[in-house]
């Protein structure tokens, strides 16, 4: 994750250098286009490193109380506009009066986030996110299910390691966390997938009895 814009920072650095070996002769627009995707790229490991140091701090903590259904309409009134930039629609069957879960509303936001954003990923056309909720006999079902490229058998198997991703940008650790953080909770989570018809993602958190 941190390699590719590595050599881009390398490449653009090279030749920024030709440039300004030039001397009078330079090219200061094609110089500060060298200057401004060296900058972007930092950024990008920048926020990668972040990610990285965000995952080595985590620590367990006492588990709290979170009202599912709340929090999954607080996030997608966060998240609308961005998908409608990105042509993309939501769609909500949220199971009413449901008992909270045995998870931090923080843990359960990133987990969400974390999910919602790969279906932003994997729908570069724009598609449908449809977001449902539904009790079972010790626990609360979260399902999203996009309508996106899918993921081959092979990668599917992989989804959840640490570090495993098959973009140039990001760490590979948002799944290995959200599972991690599921796990923990004393949930499950698990994926299906079909190339060109969408993924799904379930979550089962235990609730408060």
């Amino acid at each position: 994750a941190v390699r590719n814009p590595l050599s881009t920072i390398s490449l653009n650095a090279e030749l920024l250098s030709d440039e300004v070996k030039k001397g009078q002769e330079l090219d200061t627009k094609e110089a500060e286009t060298l200057i401004s995707s060296i900058m972007n790229e930092v950024q990008r490991v920048n926020d990668v490193v972040e990610e990285h140091l965000k995952f080595m701090r985590r620590s367990k903590s006492e588990y709290r109380r979170c009202d599912v259904n709340l929090l999954l309409n607080s996030l997608i009134n966060f998240l609308e506009k961005e998908a409608s930039r990105k042509g993309i629609s939501f769609l909500k069957s949220l199971e009413d009066n449901l008992p909270d879960v045995k998870i931090e509303e923080s843990r359960l936001r990133q987990i969400m986030l974390n999910i919602v954003r790969n279906s932003f990923e994997a729908m570069p056309r724009g598609g449908q996110i449809r977001i449902s909720t539904i009790k079972g006999k010790d626990d609360i079902e979260i399902t999203v299910e996009d309508t996106g490229i899918g993921i081959s058998r092979e990668n599917l198997r992989r989804i959840f390691e640490p570090f495993f991703t098959t973009k140039d940008v990001g760490t590979g650790l948002g799944l290995y966390i959200a599972r991690d953080m599921v796990i923990e909770a004393g949930g499950g989570i698990s994926c299906e997938s079909r190339i060109n018809r969408g993924t799904k993602v379930k979550i089962r958190l235990p609730f408060v009895v």
